[in-house]
């Protein structure tokens, strides 16, 4: 064994160039130049600022090799180093904060939106950013909490920018928002603040935030032209921005309800004078998700609450809706010009959308027959071909598009009825593309429930009419919700 030396201080000079970054300022000699603070900042009380250390920028071929194969790397580094942070740990709190929104804006914020051309999350959030400070801390809170996925040195900084984007949202809801852009950001900040615990698959963290945000629109007031008294979310009807926080609260809201069957957080139909060409989460999808949140709202009448002759009209009225959504989500197309990939991802949602709606009607057919007109065998049989359907779109999807951000929805809804394997293949790849591109930690949960549904169903542990174990039962016990978005 060689004997341990005792570590030397270096007594720096002149042209030191390992010396602190302070005493270099200040043309001094680092004099005792000891870590972390060195003799001169020490006596002075100075803050002793040292240069980052630099990062080592691996190739996209190391990018791509196990971590075996890339002796020492670190296989949890941010998605093909697309981004290069500097450590904060060795950065001002303000310096901090400019690294994380540089984050937000050249990497997080693309890899949430459908394309860069009608990026929401950078034309709406950061000019509210500006002028907002909950927002801000918000949009730090997600950046920190992103990176600490792929790297633990940020977990500390992440809780530290959550605590904080909390504080300024209690502290700008302490007060009632006079202002329909003061309306606008704090809702823009509750839905911020769902997207990172969506992100870190927290629990229902993110549904509280969600119940958050539906306070802050059925809360809102504010006066309309010629003095006419608008509330709730007609007050964010009255500008671009408005709307694309009320889509955004949607499809948190509609995709959270059809998978939990939890009755929608704003049942109004709130959404039916809204449109767009492109939304940032749903591309041309948005008129889709429309339909689903009528399926949502589907209930099938229970005979103890009504007399006879009233549950029988009622009931009627319940296959009426089913059959009047079926054919409205079967004949709905994308308009001839829409780009391929988003065609595809719409395409997808309106498949998605069919089986969620057959899968809503087999359950309440009363024996052989849904209502009046299916069979079960025959409902099984028109989700098998809406599957197929979703895997036809799918193949026109390139990886590298930015409509795969938004496939998780349909992808976990084939996923959950298909049997073949050439399909499970697939699906299993592009979820597992997905988390490790973006790294969102629902896309693991989801891609773990279908695990265990693919798993059960072919041992034959336990199946329901369509000879596949239903991720809903598998949902009904487990205390964290499942979000698709």
């Amino acid at each position: 064994m060689f004997e341990s030396k005792p570590i030397k201080t270096r007594k720096g000079s002149k042209h030191d160039k390992s010396g602190c970054l302070t005493c270099r300022k200040r043309r001094k000699k680092c004099t005792e130049n000891t870590f972390p603070v060195c003799g001169h900042c020490l006596r002075l009380n100075l803050e002793c600022v040292r240069e980052p250390p630099r990062r080592y920028s691996i190739t996209r071929r190391e990018a791509s090799m196990s971590g075996s194969e890339r002796s020492g790397q670190n296989s949890n580094a941010i998605p093909n180093l697309r981004f290069q942070l500097s450590p904060i740990q060795h950065c001002s709190q303000s310096s901090h904060d400019r690294e994380l929104m540089k984050y937000y804006v050249s990497f997080l914020a693309k890899i949430v939106a459908i394309s860069e051309e009608n990026n929401s999350f950078l034309t709406v959030f950061l000019p509210m950013a500006t002028v907002s400070p909950s927002v801000f801390q918000a949009l730090i809170a997600w950046s920190s909490g992103h990176l600490s996925i792929f790297d633990d040195s940020y977990k500390l900084t992440a809780l530290k920018a959550r605590s904080r984007a909390l504080g300024a949202m209690c502290e700008v809801l302490s007060t009632k928002a006079s202002t329909v852009p003061d309306q606008e950001a704090n809702l823009a900040t509750a839905l911020v603040l769902v997207a990172n615990e969506i992100g870190l698959n927290s629990g229902s963290e993110w549904y509280e935030h969600l119940k958050g945000a539906r306070d802050i629109i059925i809360s809102a007031e504010s006066s309309g032209p010629g003095g006419r008294s608008l509330q709730g979310s007609q007050v964010f009807k009255t500008s671009s921005d408005g709307q694309w926080l009320l889509r955004n609260f949607a499809y948190h809201d509609v995709l959270s309800s059809i998978i939990s069957g939890r009755r929608l957080l704003i049942e109004d139909n709130y959404l039916d004078d809204i449109s767009v060409e492109t939304d940032s989460y749903l591309g041309a999808a948005f008129p889709v998700m429309k339909l689903i949140s009528k399926i949502c709202s589907l209930r099938y009448p229970h005979a103890r609450d009504q007399e006879i002759d009233q549950f029988l009209t009622s009931i009627n009225a319940f296959w009426d809706n089913c059959y009047y959504l079926e054919s409205i989500l079967q004949e709905w197309t994308c308009k001839s010009t829409t780009k391929t990939s988003l065609s595809a991802l719409a395409n997808s949602y309106r498949s998605a959308g069919l089986i969620c709606l057959y899968r809503h009607m087999r359950t309440w057919a009363m024996e052989d027959f849904a209502g009046p007109g299916y069979s079960k065998q025959e409902l099984c049989m028109m989700i098998s071909n809406a599957v197929d359907a979703i895997m036809t779109n799918l193949s026109l999807i390139p990886v590298t598009d930015g409509a795969v951000c938004g496939l998780l929805f349909p992808l976990f809804i084939a996923g959950g009825e298909t049997t073949e394997q050439k399909h499970i293949e697939t699906i299993r790849s592009r979820l597992s593309y997905m988390l490790k591109e973006r790294g969102f930690q629902n896309v693991r949960r989801a891609l773990d429930i279908l695990e265990q549904v693919w798993q059960q169903s072919c041992s034959g542990s336990s199946h329901d009419e369509s000879g596949m174990m239903d991720w809903a039962t598998l949902l009904e016990g487990s205390e964290e919700m499942l979000i698709l978005t």
